[in-house]
């Protein structure tokens, strides 16, 4: 009887695909960049993706992880599909992908500002997140402006993972905690917002059936199976938004949990059991995989190009420049020897987001207190683990309960000094999961709880969540780093007042 599981993850920057055998244990992923490009005549902040091109490397993805795993093509028994957030395609009737798009596609910048302007309450009250020029609703105005044909072709407004399981599966099906992510659920209520669409002068028909998390969505189609090397009875699954997926595979699924998922982007999220909506518009409100369960979310930005930044700036576009500074890093003092990083991840007040001042400070004059390169890679180590502590605070005070566990995945996080720092930052023990890839892997325990390994979800997070370790505080430098913490949130804000256009 087949056992094994494929999850496929569409993430930002790159698309996944991860083979875990019967026991649940992930095995062997492949990775391949996402083909993001560019459109002609739409403007500099616009992305798209070609549909086949996306396609095929999806397909390649999976039959390199399936052909370098120990799992036969025909033991598998089940596709979990997650992606990235706030990317969606748009099909006409027929099937045809009029748009396909990612979350960098900013298109519909001033159609947001728009509705930011005339709906801010109503669209946060709705759909838990802001500002709108990140949803699908201001990209959907955009085409109504700028592509009126086009915009009265559409028939089904799908997320990026939905789309990955339409192909897969012929089968047209809205994941809710997905959907949730970009701006088209009514968030306390779990059903599609169509009195938003209304609102905002929208076409509201272009809903599919709205399922959960592990909803069984169909077989693999006869074309679908024949170019992954599958059984065309191999079931698919819907896994959900890929951060959500994350708390899944760290099994964080009861209130109070936190969960940080670092790769890409940088996002901390807190379960809650009833909707917490943020008066102050600073975080945002999602969906759990879990029923009647909500996450909180402090979003950081930008996380792994940042980091590839620093690495490359100080020591090179060598492979090894990543071992390299995490090295040199790790071998610094708490305080970096005077210096102080803004190059990073750091708290997104979603109220107000935007372009804001950077850099790294440190003494002058730097003949009396020479600055290294380590110093440098330490202090942007230390500024992401501020904003992390600084992500915990904000959610503590909307949630007014101090979290309870907090776990920590995701490319960022798998090795070098930076989990320590978290802990010795936060003061507090963290659990640190042993696989990178825990997006992935949280779409492996959906599709297994979709099928029957688990009895529903939460024993999925129960008893299939991957092994984590603890990482505990060093309380001499927890004790420092309370007070360079606070020295880095009033220095940030001196920073962030000088004016971007000098």
């Amino acid at each position: 009887m087949a056992s094994s599981i494929l999850a496929l993850d569409l993430g930002s920057s790159s698309i996944k695909a991860l083979v875990a055998d019967g026991t649940g244990r992930p095995g062997t992923a492949a990775v391949a960049k996402a083909p993001i490009r560019t459109p002609r005549g739409v403007g500099g902040l616009a992305r798209e993706f070609r549909a086949e091109q996306l396609w095929g490397t999806i397909v390649h993805v999976a039959r390199q992880a399936i052909e370098d795993s120990s799992v036969a093509s025909r033991d598998i028994a089940a596709i979990g599909v997650t992606s990235q957030r706030q990317g969606i395609a748009l099909l006409d009737k027929a099937g045809r992908e009029l748009y396909v798009g990612p979350n960098t596609d900013l298109r519909a910048l001033f159609e947001g500002a728009e509705q930011d302007e005339a709906h801010r309450e109503l669209f946060y009250r709705t759909t838990g997140h802001l500002p709108p020029f990140f949803m699908a609703p201001a990209k959907l105005q955009w085409f109504k402006l700028h592509r009126p044909r086009l915009y009265e072709r559409v028939a089904t407004v799908l997320t990026l993972a939905d789309w990955a399981v339409f192909r897969l599966t012929g089968e047209r099906a809205g994941e809710r905690a997905l959907a949730g992510e970009a701006g088209l659920v009514a968030v306390t209520k779990g059903r599609w917002a169509q009195q938003l669409m209304r609102t905002l002068g929208l076409r509201d028909d272009w809903f599919p059936p709205l399922v959960a998390t592990g909803a069984v969505i169909g077989h693999l189609s006869s074309g679908a199976a024949g170019a992954l090397g599958l059984r065309p009875k191999t079931l698919v699954v819907a896994a959900g938004p890929d951060t959500q997926c994350g708390l899944l595979g760290m099994g964080v699924s009861s209130a109070g949990q936190v969960g940080v998922v670092a790769g890409w982007s940088m996002a901390v999220q807190r379960v809650t059991s009833a909707p917490r909506l943020d008066m102050q518009h600073h975080t945002w409100l999602g969906l759990h995989p879990l029923l009647e369960r909500w996450v909180l979310e402090a979003n950081l930005g930008d996380a792994g190009a940042s980091y590839q930044w620093v690495a490359r700036t100080l020591y090179g576009t060598r492979p090894a420049a990543y071992a390299m500074m995490e090295r040199a890093a790790a071998k610094v003092p708490p305080g970096a020897e005077g210096a102080t990083a803004f190059v990073g991840p750091s708290f997104l007040d979603m109220s107000n987001p935007g372009m804001r001042m950077g850099g790294v400070l440190f003494p002058l004059p730097l003949g009396q207190a020479a600055v290294r390169p380590a110093s440098i890679a330490r202090a942007a180590l230390e500024g992401t683990a501020f904003a992390v502590r600084e992500a915990l605070e904000h959610l503590q005070a909307v949630d007014g309960r101090a979290a309870v566990d907090v776990a920590m995945g995701g490319g960022m996080l798998r090795t070098g000094p930076l989990p320590q720092l978290v802990a010795d930052v936060c003061g507090r023990e963290l659990r640190l999961a042993t696989v990178s890839n825990v997006s992935a892997y949280g779409a492996v325990l959906a599709a297994a709880a979709g099928i029957g390994v688990f009895v529903g979800l939460e024993e999925a997070a129960a008893q299939g969540g991957l092994e984590t370790l603890p990482v505990r505080q060093s309380p001499e430098a927890a004790l420092q780093y309370n007070d360079l913490y606070h020295r880095w949130r009033r220095l940030r804000a001196e920073v962030e007042r000088l004016p971007l256009d000098g």
